[in-house]
């Protein structure tokens, strides 16, 4: 039993470091009516963010240009934002 919890502690762990991987980009994409949109970086990589993963605002607040800071993470189809505060 305790090496079962050490080892989903150590997956737990990685989960996390994967998402701390801070970027900053703007909004290249929303889509309000369906609660998501993209994120460009700077060197033109698309990160797709949930409306859940929006921090201290919500859809209605953002718009097409606006700078964004997130926390990249990998998602089953692809780089997506575990949280998305403006920039």
């Amino acid at each position: 039993l305790k090496e079962l919890q050490r080892k989903r502690r150590q997956t737990v762990a990685a989960a996390e470091s994967a998402a701390t991987s801070n970027g900053e980009g703007v909004i290249k994409r929303l889509f309000p009516f369906e609660s998501y949109g993209f994120i460009t970086t700077a060197d033109g990589k698309d990160i797709y963010f949930h409306e859940n993963a929006l921090k201290g605002l919500n859809m209605d607040e953002l718009n097409e240009g606006d700078a964004v800071r997130f926390g990249e993470a990998e998602g089953d189809k692809g780089p997506c934002a575990a949280w998305v505060r403006s920039g």
